[in-house]
């Protein structure tokens, strides 16, 4: 009775060890997991803030930018620089005219008589700028 009561346990010790050692397998292996998830996770809480602060960064560089760009399209800017280095005198009434003053304030497009009329008054007001130079 012995004999048969020996090979009764081996193979239960058998199947013993073997689920211990699936269950520590599979302790050993959802541990793994959850470490890796772990640091993954870490990792794309680290890329996520530095975007966040590359958005910021780069928003803040836009706003400078606009900024920068309405300084230097300045009408008094610009009229100053024109004249300092290309002797402009500030604009009087009459200088600039408008298509619409030529057309009676109609929108359609110029024919080539109001072409003529607009070369006409920017050729006079050329020479008229040109003779107050001059004195």
């Amino acid at each position: 009775m012995k004999a048969s009561s020996r090979s009764r346990r081996k193979p239960q010790r058998r199947r013993w060890l073997l689920y211990f050692g699936a269950l520590v397998i599979g302790i050993l292996g959802l541990s793994y997991l959850y470490v890796w998830e772990r640091v993954y996770t870490l990792k794309l809480a680290k890329e996520h803030s530095m975007q966040r602060c590359r958005v910021t960064l780069l928003a803040e560089r836009c706003h400078a930018l606009e900024f920068e760009i309405a300084e230097l399209a300045a009408m008094q800017r610009i009229e100053r620089i024109a004249s300092a280095n290309f002797s402009f005198s500030p604009l009087r009434n009459g200088q600039v005219i408008s298509y619409r003053e030529l057309n009676n304030g109609d929108d359609e497009p110029a024919d080539a008589i109001a072409v003529a009329k607009i070369g006409n008054q920017v050729e006079s007001a050329i020479e008229e700028t040109s003779r107050e130079s001059d004195r």
